[in-house]
């Protein structure tokens, strides 16, 4: 599957500084869209999945960022929806709604 530009702005959200939190890799992991996932952002969940990890990887580096990582897509017509990305073990990296939780 092609990554596509993506119609709506995507927005990391800053992670608190917390020593105590797992610190993880989020290069070269299996990444798993949730059914919720897929179903609010169709077309564009790959693409906002993988400009999600660019993201994360971008900012934070090798083993940087904390394990749970917080995003909001702005879809171009304004409406907005938080996402949450879980890496599991820095082997699988989840994408989920909060409501799936």
């Amino acid at each position: 599957m092609k990554e596509k530009k993506l119609k709506g702005k995507l927005i990391h959200k800053e992670q608190e500084p917390d020593n105590l939190i797992e610190k993880s890799d989020f290069r070269r992991v299996a990444v798993i869209l949730t059914s919720g996932f897929s179903e609010r952002f169709e077309d564009e969940a790959y693409s906002i999945s993988i400009s999600a990890l660019r993201s994360i990887n971008v900012r934070y580096g090798h083993l940087k960022a904390n394990y749970f990582q917080v995003f909001t897509y702005v879809f171009p017509d304004g409406t907005e929806e938080t996402f949450w990305v879980i890496n599991d073990y820095s082997e699988i990296v989840t994408m989920l709604l909060p409501i799936e939780y």
